[in-house]
């Protein structure tokens, strides 16, 4: 095998990897975030720009947003693992952190979603509110990471 082949596949094999543990990383976010009323003020400006925005696509996008926030909220809504896992006391101490670290954040208008249909008119990819959320608290779901691996290993259905 030629060394720019393998490059490239490690090259891969790492990209690969990355965005797996992305992948986990936002769906702590979701977990952190569903464990405080914040999904009910991005529900709330979100239904404001879908109503009140004066350019289509910025409704569009919006809707979009709403539907995925929704659509996690449903999932965690009656799950009784989810239950389960708001009852653990160290789930509740880093959710907190996490969920602090994004009000400190929200001074500059980082929960209201609303704000991005303005400027993303074409979801060509699949985009979700929670990629804007991890990049904002990249640490703090680190380590929730980190615990919920340590404690629950692999039989945790959220990933």
């Amino acid at each position: 095998m030629s060394r720019g082949l393998l490059k490239k596949l490690v090259k891969e094999i790492l990209t690969e990897v990355s965005a797996s543990e992305v992948k986990k990383l936002r769906r702590v976010v979701i977990l952190s975030v569903f464990n405080s009323d914040i999904p009910n003020e991005i529900k709330k400006d979100l239904n404001n720009a879908i109503s009140g925005a004066p350019d289509a696509e910025a409704r569009k996008v919006s809707k979009v947003f709403l539907d995925q926030v929704v659509g996690d909220e449903n999932k965690l809504i009656d799950n009784p693992e989810y239950n389960e896992l708001k009852q653990d006391p160290e789930f509740q101490r880093l959710s907190n952190t996490l969920n602090q670290k994004l009000r400190v954040n929200n001074k500059a208008g980082l929960l209201d979603l609303s704000n991005i249909g303005f400027t993303t008119s074409d979801i060509s990819k699949p985009f979700s509110y929670s990629s804007l959320l991890y990049y904002a608290v990249e640490n703090e779901a680190q380590q929730l990471l980190n615990y919920l691996v340590k404690k629950y290993k692999d039989n945790f259905s959220f990933w």
